[in-house]
């Protein structure tokens, strides 16, 4: 069983290699907290990318990132992902390391702090006074008696490139996004046919059988499903 991490910033979307994260708390001589909680940041290793988003944040003192989310995934399909919002953040540190061999890629390591964060697996909120982007779960949706009720079902589904176009045209060896969009469905399983006669799809690793993703567990109403797309195998 593996785990495959996902930073999405920005409309962009990022394979994280290595992340860490805590909560530290001051305590006197009997352990008790003697201060209130604080994030240490959020210390990430990404594949590092054409784009210098991050290191132009980085070199600016006061231009914060609204939104950042951590996703953690199952490598195995139908498994519960977990999504770490981050609001209001800030990029503290950027680093860019290489290393001369063909089984290392080139990699990006952030350090990344927020205002607030709230994690889809907890009840429980990190804030500081100076948030103020609010969280997802505060937010109240305006829906009449008939839509509480509305039956679940998958809205609309498309294939978009990493920079979320609609594209038409799916060549072996393009990475796509698997958009779904769907509406009372979260923590319900999902099974798609993509049927594509000259190409096969990979999800985390693994070849779809007859081209078809099963038991996916829907998260959101708005699922961005990452696929690579290979030569169909004989």
């Amino acid at each position: 069983m593996g785990i495959i991490a996902k930073l999405y910033v920005n409309g962009q979307v990022y394979n994280v290699l290595e992340s860490e994260q805590g909560i530290i708390q001051s305590s006197d001589e009997t352990g008790r907290p003697t201060s209130r909680p604080f994030h240490t940041g959020l210390k990430a290793a990404i594949e590092s990318t054409k784009d210098t988003y991050f290191f132009e944040k980085a070199i600016h003192p006061t231009q914060q990132i609204q939104e950042i989310i951590l996703e953690y995934s199952d490598s195995m399909p139908g498994r519960r992902t977990r999504r770490i919002r981050f609001v209001d953040c800030y990029v503290t540190f950027d680093s860019i390391h290489f290393k001369a061999n063909d089984t290392d890629p080139l990699t990006e390591t952030l350090l990344i702090t927020a205002a607030g964060i709230e994690d889809s697996h907890s009840q429980g909120k990190y804030t500081t006074p100076r948030q103020e982007t609010e969280f997802l779960s505060n937010q109240a949706p305006l829906t009449t008696q008939e839509e509480e009720t509305e039956k679940k079902k998958v809205i609309d589904y498309y294939i978009t490139d990493l920079n979320n176009k609609r594209i038409d045209k799916i060549l072996a060896g393009n990475i796509i996004l698997l958009n779904i969009h769907s509406k009372n469905m979260t923590d319900e399983l999902f099974t798609i046919k993509l049927s594509n006669k000259t190409i096969d799809f990979k999800y985390n690793g693994e070849v779809l059988t007859d081209d078809t993703l099963s038991n996916y567990r829907i998260g959101s109403n708005h699922e961005k499903i990452e696929l690579e797309v290979i030569k169909q195998e004989v």
